[in-house]
C-alpha cells in the first residue's frame, strides 16, 4: 500500500498530532508500507529529514507563532504536484485544512486520487479566545466544504464525532489515540526530579502542554491562587512553552513552576514522579496528554468535556470538573491533595485503564480501514469504467 501523507503539524514541533504521525512512522517502518509525508519546511531546522519526507517553503502564521504554514504559491503547488505524480499514492490522507492541504485537495480534485481525511484541532472554538467569534460560522462552512471531499474523515473521539456530525459533516469514522507503555510507567518516578521541583515534600500537580489562552490555562492559574490562599501544601510544574507563558510568569504565583518544554527520559520521570495530572482545557479533540499521564499512574483532574471524555472516568481513574469553573476545579483539586488513599486508588486505576491502549492496536485499526476504502475505491472505478 502506498500511501501519501499531508500535513501542516509534523517535527521538529512539538504536540500531540506530531507525536501521533511519528508513531505511524514507526509502525509503518515495521510494516515496510511504502509512505511520503508533505510538510512545511522549518526555518533553521538542523534535523536531516529521510527520503520519505518533502518539506515545502513556509511562512510562520500570526495567530499561531510555534507552527509552520506552507507559502500557497505556484511553486510549492508545483513541487507537491510533481512529487505526487512520481510516487502515485493509492491513498491520499489530508490532515490539515490550510495551505498545503488545500493544495493537496487540488491535486486530488484533478486526478481523481482516493482521499481520506483526518480532523486533529477544533480550530472553530479557538476563534473565541483570540476575539475572532464573529468568523466561527464562515470557517466551519469552509471546513464542512473541505472536508465534503474526503471518502472517510477520520476524527478521534465520540466527542469531535458528535461535533462534525452537528455541523453536518459526513463519512466520519474513527481514528483514535495510543500510548506506548514503555515510554510513560510510574516506573521512571525518580526522587531526584520531585525534589528539585517540591524540595519541601509538597504534593505535585502537573500541567503537560501548550501554554495557551485556548488551553484555558487561566482557569488553572485561577484554582492554584485560591488553593494556596487556604494554605495547602502544593507545586505545580507546568511543562511545555507558547504565547501566553510570558503572561503566567509574570504572575509570580510562589506554588508553580515553569519548566518550559521537556522530552525523552526527562518528560517520562516528570509524568511518573508526580502526583496528580491537572488540565483545564475543555476544547481537545482527544487529549494525548491524558493518557500520558494515566500510563505513568496519575490520577485526572480536568474537565468531563470534549476528548477528554474519551479516557477520564470520573471516580475510576480521575475526577471531573465543571469546565471553566476555577472554583469547581480547586476543590477537586483540593480532594486529591488531601487525600492520599484517594490519589493511589486512582492512580493505579489510571495506569489499569489505558494499557490495552496501544498503537499497534491503534495503527491495526487505521489500515484496516484504509484497506477497506482502497477496495471500494477500486470495485466503484470498475464499476464507472
Amino acid at each position: 500500500m502506498k500511501i501519501a501523507i499531508v500535513s501542516d503539524t509534523f517535527y521538529p514541533q512539538v504536540n500531540g498530532v506530531c507525536n501521533t504521525f511519528a508513531k505511524m512512522t514507526e509502525y509503518m517502518d515495521k510494516k515496510g508500507t511504502d509512505y511520503r509525508f508533505y510538510v512545511p519546511l522549518w526555518e533553521n531546522q538542523t534535523s536531516i529529514d529521510p527520503d520519505r519526507v518533502l518539506r515545502f517553503d513556509s511562512f510562520k502564521p500570526w495567530f499561531y507563532p510555534e507552527c509552520r504554514m506552507a507559502i500557497p504559491n505556484r511553486r510549492n503547488y508545483i513541487k507537491l504536484k510533481n512529487d505526487l505524480d512520481r510516487f502515485q499514492p493509492e491513498i491520499l490522507h489530508i490532515a490539515t485544512e490550510f495551505s498545503l492541504g488545500y493544495m493537496a485537495l487540488k491535486y486530488a480534485m484533478e486526478n481523481g486520487a482516493p482521499t481520506i481525511m483526518s480532523y486533529h484541532t477544533d480550530i472553530p472554538s479557538y476563534l473565541k479566545y483570540y476575539n475572532f467569534q464573529l468568523i466561527e460560522n464562515a470557517v466551519w462552512a469552509y471546513f464542512r466544504w473541505f472536508h465534503s471531499y474526503a471518502g472517510i474523515n477520520l476524527v478521534p473521539s465520540q466527542a469531535t464525532m458528535d461535533q462534525l456530525q452537528a455541523q453536518e459533516f459526513t463519512n466520519l469514522s474513527f481514528w483514535k489515540r495510543g500510548i506506548d507503555l514503555e515510554l510513560f510507567s510510574p516506573k521512571h518516578k525518580k526522587e531526584e526530579v520531585r525534589s528539585q521541583i517540591a524540595a519541601s515534600g509538597e504534593i505535585l500537580l502537573l500541567y503537560v502542554g501548550r501554554i495557551s489562552v485556548e488551553k484555558e490555562l487561566d482557569v488553572l492559574m485561577k484554582a492554584v491562587k485560591i488553593l494556596g490562599d487556604r494554605g495547602l501544601h502544593f507545586k505545580l510544574a507546568v511543562v511545555g512553552d507558547g504565547p501566553y507563558r510570558q503572561e503566567l510568569e509574570s504572575r509570580r504565583d510562589p506554588n508553580v513552576v515553569f519548566l518550559g518544554y521537556r522530552s525523552g527520559k526527562e518528560l517520562q520521570s516528570i509524568y511518573a514522579s508526580s502526583d496528580v495530572f491537572v488540565f483545564p482545557s475543555g476544547s481537545e479533540t482527544y487529549g494525548n496528554v491524558i493518557l500520558e499521564a494515566m500510563a505513568s499512574g496519575l490520577p485526572v483532574v480536568a474537565p468531563y468535556s470534549g476528548g477528554i471524555k474519551e479516557n477520564l472516568v470520573a471516580g475510576f481513574n480521575g475526577v471531573a470538573f465543571e469546565a471553566g469553573n476555577e472554583t469547581d476545579m480547586a476543590e477537586k483539586i483540593e480532594f486529591m491533595i488531601i487525600d492520599k488513599g484517594l490519589r493511589t486508588k486512582l492512580g493505579v486505576n489510571a495506569e489499569k485503564s489505558v494499557e490495552k491502549k496501544t498503537w499497534d492496536s491503534v495503527f491495526e485499526e487505521l489500515f484496516l480501514l484504509y484497506s477497506s476504502f482502497l477496495k471500494e475505491n477500486r470495485e466503484f472505478r470498475k464499476l464507472s469504467a
